[in-house]
């Protein structure tokens, strides 16, 4: 062994040492990850003033929280599924990467994106999904919602 407390090219560092390190890693990696999610959940309280209650759900609260479920008022026509806020062919801007769908329980479906940017649907000038909420709850809707031009104006 070296005088050094670094060991040489030709030692290795004791399994222990690696272990430490490694688990050192992945905690900052986690650090890392959850940062920009608590940057958005800030983002999100900008413009949705319940966001911390229990009947507001999105895919950066949610996933924080562990939450699955949603509490549906009717049990007719369509539902919301919860699984929706966090499938990226659904949900998530392919321009920005933002989740932006918002499901608030009683109420209906917003976009975070079209709240922020206050865009409206320019042949009619309704603002479905930014103040108004969306209550036709079909996968369909919601990405007919991404391609639309209130969405695309952002």
């Amino acid at each position: 062994m070296s005088s050094s407390l670094q060991p040489t090219e030709t030692e290795e560092e004791p399994p222990c040492k690696r272990k430490e390190v490694s688990v050192f890693r992945q905690e900052i990696q986690q650090v890392l990850h959850s940062f920009p999610a608590l940057e958005m959940e800030s983002s999100f309280r900008d413009h949705f003033p319940h966001y911390d209650s229990p009947a507001i759900h999105c895919h950066y609260k949610c996933n924080q929280r562990n939450c699955e479920a949603v509490t549906l008022d009717s049990k007719k026509g369509d539902q919301f599924a919860h699984k929706w806020l966090s499938d990226r062919s659904v949900a998530c801007c392919k321009r920005t990467g933002v989740y932006w769908l918002v499901f608030e329980e009683g109420q209906g479906m917003y976009c975070f994106l079209c709240r922020k940017h206050n865009t409206y649907n320019k042949q009619n000038k309704v603002k479905v999904f930014n103040t108004t909420p969306a209550v036709r709850f079909k996968k369909s809707a919601i990405q007919d919602h991404a391609q639309s031009q209130q969405h695309m104006l952002l």
